[in-house]
């Protein structure tokens, strides 16, 4: 197992510039860094070795080593409002769930899996739909589909809870075209081994929590200490912060609600088929009806997910899902996404999605000015120890000054291929 592990925030440099770096000591081990010119790279025994020049730099010391986390999985956050901690709910979704085999996974929650408090739409560990409502002092209500839910089929998944009544139900039902599906009618023959509506009354009511609202998983810990802002989230003007996100999707999700009452089968399928065209009663009702199509058609890019009621319970994708998607409504009548967007209002969600690791900095390399153009890394050394479970280089380049040529010789770095094919 490798001791250590990093990487730098940027690729290259030019002189005068910084460079970031971030560490994982795995077992919490000091470790040493020392900045180094690359100069032959290949440990053939018939060519001339491994080759390297130590560059001296204020970061070059010791350093106490620190475990840090890859969170992968991608997931939609919405964050956390008090009007999401509602009392009664209905949360409606299509869904094309890819593994649905895999284990307990998240599609729409407000819910914490630490304390098991508020409310969620799950796949359950045995791949049938499930709802469940915490308390958050050890009390779950649970109810299943007990109908698997098939791979690559699109569903209408819906529950719904009356606070006043304690009725809690729970649909799953299979929606396939002959366009739409990826495996399709052929296997949904005969449609009620897979269809499904269950209900039960308890007085189990959801409690609320300071949870953030997720798609396609659910909350380990409110707060990680991440937050996202900048950069490709541009429409993050303020610091929004991550939770630890679990339970994480394989699949694609298309027009996700939650209302703020038991709607009725007929208020499910209104709303699923566009909140614009619902009565102003019903619309009255919703907290967020998430079209992921509403803005993929000048920005394909975006992280920003709109809510388009009147709530502006906006929020983002995290770890890049697949924007653009097929959707439930898809009829191959035109393969361009930006010609037909509202049949292209999927996003493909993947538990090992991952954009950026979002450690925390450990050390800043400042680059001299002058110095020599070349590959460098930063070696990393548990204890000074150079095997391989303990040795990491993080390498980057410095670049001559911008507007001079420093040598005749020109070395292209193709990183974009290198982040392509890694």
């Amino acid at each position: 197992m490798l001791r250590i592990t990093g990487y730098s925030d940027k690729y290259s440099a030019f002189p005068g510039e910084k460079v970031k770096f971030y560490v994982n000591s795995e077992k919490n081990e000091n470790y040493d860094v020392q900045i180094i010119r690359l100069i032959h790279g290949d440990t053939n025994p018939e060519g001339p070795g491994y080759k390297e020049e130590e560059i001296g730099a204020k970061c070059n010391k010791t350093y106490k080593g620190r475990n840090q986390r890859i969170h992968g999985g991608s997931y939609v956050v919405i964050p956390h409002d008090e009007r999401l901690n509602t009392k009664s709910f209905t949360l409606q979704a299509y869904i094309f769930p890819t593994t649905p085999d895999k284990g307990k996974q998240g599609l729409l929650t407000k819910w914490n899996e630490t304390d098991k408090s508020g409310y969620g739409l799950f796949i359950d560990e045995n791949a049938c739909l499930s709802v469940m409502i915490g308390d958050g002092a050890g009390q779950v209500t649970t109810l299943s589909s007990e109908k698997k839910l098939m791979r690559k089929v699109w569903y209408l998944a819906a529950a719904s809870y009356d606070a006043e009544t304690g009725k809690l139900k729970l649909y799953q039902e299979p929606c396939v075209t002959p366009t739409n599906g990826g495996l399709g009618m052929s296997l949904l023959h005969p449609a009620d081994e897979t269809t499904s509506v269950v209900e039960k009354t308890g007085n189990l009511k959801p409690r609320a929590n300071k949870s953030p609202f997720l798609m396609a998983a659910c909350t380990l810990v409110d707060r990680a200490g991440r937050n996202i802002q900048g950069g490709h989230y541009k429409e993050a003007t303020a610091p929004v912060e991550l939770p630890e996100q679990t339970l994480t999707y394989n699949g694609k999700i298309d027009r996700p609600r939650l209302s703020r009452k038991a709607l009725s089968k007929a208020e499910i399928e209104s709303l699923a088929r566009g909140y614009s065209t619902c009565t102003s009663e019903l619309r009255s009702e919703v907290i967020g009806a998430w079209d992921f199509h509403a803005n993929i058609t000048k920005n394909i890019a975006s992280t920003f997910i709109v809510d388009t009621t009147s709530n502006h319970q906006n929020g983002f994708i995290i770890n890049l899902p697949c924007r653009g998607m097929t959707g439930y409504n898809w009829t191959a009548d035109d393969i361009v996404y930006h010609h037909k967007p509202e049949e292209y209002g999927a996003i493909h969600f993947h538990d090992d999605d991952i954009d950026d690791a979002r450690w925390e900095v450990d050390f800043t390399f400042d680059v001299p000015n002058p110095i020599k153009s070349g590959v460098y890394a930063a070696r990393l050394r548990i204890n000074g120890e150079d095997s391989p479970e303990t040795e990491d280089f993080v390498p980057f380049v410095i670049k001559p000054p911008k507007g001079k040529t420093t040598s005749k010789l020109l070395f292209v770095l193709p990183s974009n291929s290198y982040m392509a094919y890694s």
